[in-house]
């Protein structure tokens, strides 16, 4: 069987995301929702954009004009001042951007060049990858921002290879989406299994574990895992509840085991990842 040959944006994504799982230093200089016109700084930049809302019709890169349309994300590079947009009508697009001015790696002409794009096939994870980092960002701390910082990030570069996966098994993408959003929507059930999972999307449990292991690289209950470790971070970041009360908001009945869970997940007790947003 030949192999797929991987899409400009897959390509360089998967470069991206290896970089900054092997960097020691990863300067992320913006991450926030862009709802004006935006102009690059006089450094070098990679940034990856995601248009949720309107779009921008004039896109300048060097001397190319291309349209960013809504429901797309583009990884690219700005090198000083090379890019700049122009919408014309109210947007909102998701934005990070890494200051790669002191890392060789960048300087070659694939890099300074770059600019793909693709359609986003799940827009609400996107958001929720592009929130996440955004609040780390903005609560940063000179001591724990590195680290936090590069898990969001690799946790929104997951999101969209993520996404990719789906767009390349399209037989495959009705049931587990229908079985995705069914765990996001009901994770908060202590009673969910995955016989609950699979009934809600027509297919069996052994079909789903495939489906699961095949597109997001884990079984059913660990996507549920996820998912409730994920809400719980959030809400560690943002309320004050306490462990007994967020332990049951998530779907999980004993406060020791959800402090398990986290701690093995995130290397640290769930109080103590509080303090970081104190």
């Amino acid at each position: 069987m030949p192999v797929k040959q991987k899409s400009g944006f897959e390509h360089a994504l998967l470069r991206f995301t290896n970089w900054v799982q092997c960097t020691k230093k990863c300067d992320i200089v913006y991450a926030a929702l862009c709802t004006t016109r935006s102009n690059t700084p006089p450094r070098p930049l990679i940034g990856i954009a995601y248009m949720a809302i309107g779009e921008y019709e004039t896109f300048h890169k060097g001397g190319q004009h291309i349209p960013l349309p809504n429901g797309y994300v583009r990884i690219s590079s700005a090198y000083k001042g090379a890019i700049t947009n122009e919408p014309h009508t109210p947007v909102g697009m998701w934005s990070v951007a890494l200051d790669v001015g002191g890392h060789d790696e960048f300087k070659d002409r694939y890099w300074q060049s770059l600019l793909e794009q693709t359609r986003v096939n799940n827009p609400t994870m996107l958001t929720q990858a592009y929130q996440q980092l955004a609040h780390v960002f903005l609560k940063r701390s000179p001591v724990s921002s590195p680290y936090f910082l590069k898990s969001a990030l690799l946790n929104l570069c997951a999101v969209l290879l993520d996404d990719i996966a789906l767009k390349a098994n399209p037989d495959s993408l009705d049931s587990f989406e229908l079985a995705r959003n069914f765990i996001i929507e009901h994770y908060a059930d202590a009673q969910l299994t995955q016989s609950h999972i699979a009934k809600a999307a027509f297919v069996s449990g052994r079909h789903l574990t495939r489906l699961f292991q095949q597109l997001a690289s884990c079984t059913p209950m660990q996507y549920l895992r996820d998912i409730r470790l994920q809400q719980a971070k959030n809400l560690l970041e943002t309320t004050l509840m306490t462990m007994s009360e967020i332990t049951e908001s998530i779907g999980l009945k004993d406060s020791l085991h959800f402090s398990r869970l986290f701690r093995q997940n995130y290397g640290m007790a769930p109080s103590v990842y509080r303090q970081q947003f104190l």
